[in-house]
């Protein structure tokens, strides 16, 4: 079942609003404490630390992250994580169609 136009532009608003609110909430001023260099530890080569890394230090904003969905968005997409059924949805746009299977 193909989506409107109209569709697909309410799904592109809902998603820059929430983008919006939820940035609004991270950057609100906080009194946690701001280490200085020699304070954070250093990894040994540079790789990902893990989210709970920054939850020391910034447990408002961690919290309020792991609360949104912002905290499933780069989940591996699989059966367990993808909510949605999208088996054989196809979506028109500008330049063409895409079929989900």
């Amino acid at each position: 079942m193909p989506f409107s136009s109209f569709t697909l532009s309410l799904i592109l608003l809902s998603c820059m609003l929430s983008n919006a609110l939820f940035a609004q909430s991270v950057n609100q001023p906080t009194t946690e404490p701001n280490p200085s260099a020699s304070q954070v530890d250093k990894p040994d080569s540079l790789s990902f630390a893990g989210s709970e890394a920054c939850q020391e230090c910034h447990e408002a904003r961690f919290q309020a992250w792991t609360g949104s969905d912002h905290h499933h968005a780069f989940a591996q997409a699989n059966r367990a994580t993808v909510k949605g059924n999208f088996n054989d949805v196809a979506v028109d746009y500008t330049d063409g169609k895409a079929v989900f299977s």
